[in-house]
């Protein structure tokens, strides 16, 4: 989509269409996968991307993650911070798995509570560590 508006053309949300994406085949290439996204994200906001500010939730949540689990070697507020922290998102996690099951009434879907926790620390560590160490994308190491 990138290269499309860069060269002059303009994208538009078609409600009927549909793109198929396979499953990865590890829970390794799944990261690796995820984890070029929030590399990705972070390089083209370099390149004058407008920044869809929704996209950075992941790198702010590790980010509260690193410090507060700093903090809290210290600081007895800093642990409840985190547990409030972990806590909620434990909630959101469940939540946001249970509508999803609601709305496909595939029961396997219940297996979204592990993957969304996976899906949101990939990208968030991959767009810090795009931030401090830029193109050293794991997804990108040809075996």
């Amino acid at each position: 989509s990138y290269r499309a508006e860069q060269s002059g053309c303009e994208l538009i949300f078609v409600p009927r269409a549909s793109v198929d994406h396979y499953p990865r085949q590890s829970v390794g290439k799944f990261w690796k996968q995820i984890f070029g996204y929030g590399a990705t994200r972070i390089r083209l906001v370099r390149s004058g991307v407008k920044l869809e500010p929704t996209t950075m939730i992941p790198a702010i949540w590790v980010a509260s993650l690193v410090v507060l689990g700093l903090l809290s070697l210290w600081f007895a507020w800093a642990r409840w911070l985190l547990l409030l922290d972990v806590g909620a998102y434990v909630v959101s996690d469940v939540l946001l798995t249970l509508d999803m099951v609601r709305q496909t009434k595939k029961v396997k879907d219940l297996l979204l509570v592990f993957v969304i926790p996976v899906m949101h620390l990939s990208y968030g560590v991959a767009s810090w560590r795009e931030v401090f160490r830029p193109g050293t994308d794991l997804s990108e190491t040809i075996p």
